[in-house]
């Protein structure tokens, strides 16, 4: 007689927005809209990866010299399976900062020292400090300093020649009409460029209608719901660090904020669990901190 095998549980599929959020691990209480910089993991995959570490405490010899490389193989296969790559070009590493330290240590720099890196003024700042050690340590880019060249670092993301350019189909993607949405309850407008593709991405800047203010213009008042911020020295740091950690402390949240060509800026970050109404949520609440900002609560 054959054997009867158990049912299997049929995989249901979860629509995006906040059902979603049943699959992480965010706190209730905590709406994350900074997916981009710290990020979370779906708990099914936190689970494994707590599983695979008690089994590595159980037996430490044996997992990390015949079992870790075995399970290491399988996820590059899987990572070059999906991006339709060799299995023996996929890296995994801890994070970005990493993968760039890794990426820039194993450039093969020209002789001839002309090689110069070049950075964007707002790069990440682990990764200007990664570049700035690059220059001082590799005696090409040594070479390249000491014949009075500058170099700088510039962070590539898709403009990379090797990068691997993937199909989406049927994507639907709330960012774009929420970082919309947080501009026109602002006031404002989101960072992009004549043909929108700094916005088409899941993370966008939306202006913030701060002012730095030298103290003489009264010509030309500010628009209304606009806030002046009076210019002294390591202003743009204190508004910046003020607003987030009132996000954190009372909102219960965070979006990066930084001074960029003038301006104070939010960065926001459109992920599968969140809807537009938590971007809604969102524009009120850095309205409000701007509004505070303004009476100048950020000196207190």
């Amino acid at each position: 007689m054959g054997s009867i095998e158990p049912p299997r549980s049929r995989y249901e599929r979860t629509p995006f927005g906040h059902e979603m959020l049943k699959h992480f691990s965010i706190d209730p209480t905590y709406t994350e809209l900074n997916n981009g910089s710290f990020g979370t993991v779906p708990t099914a995959i936190l689970n494994k990866a707590h599983e695979l570490r008690r089994r590595c405490e159980g037996r430490p010899c044996s997992f990390s010299r015949y079992e870790f490389p075995a399970w290491l193989d399988k996820s590059r296969e899987a990572v070059a399976d999906l991006l339709n790559g060799d299995p023996d070009n996929i890296v995994l590493v801890a994070n970005g900062s990493t993968a760039s330290n890794t990426i820039m240590r194993n450039f093969a720099w020209n002789e001839d020292g002309l090689d110069e890196i070049i950075q964007v003024s707002i790069i990440f700042a682990p990764l200007g400090k990664m570049t700035g050690y690059v220059g001082r340590v590799d005696p090409k880019l040594a070479q390249a300093l000491a014949s009075g060249k500058t170099p700088f670092v510039y962070t590539l993301n898709s403009s990379l020649p090797w990068t691997l350019r993937l199909p989406l189909h049927s994507r639907v993607d709330p960012l774009a009409p929420g970082g919309s949405l947080m501009a026109d309850i602002l006031g404002t407008k989101v960072l992009d460029n004549k043909s929108q593709t700094v916005s088409a991405c899941c993370m966008t800047n939306v202006l913030l209608p701060l002012k730095l203010d030298a103290g003489n213009n009264t010509e030309n008042p500010l628009p209304e719901g606009w806030y002046a911020v009076r210019s002294k020295p390591g202003v743009q740091f204190r508004v910046s660090d003020w607003i987030m950690r009132k996000m954190a402390t009372e909102y219960e949240t965070l979006m990066p904020v930084f001074f960029f060509q003038g301006s104070w800026w939010a960065r926001g970050s459109a992920q599968v669990y969140l809807e537009l109404n938590d971007f809604d949520w969102a524009g009120r609440m850095l309205k409000d901190l701007c509004e505070r900002v303004g009476d100048g609560e950020y000196l207190l």
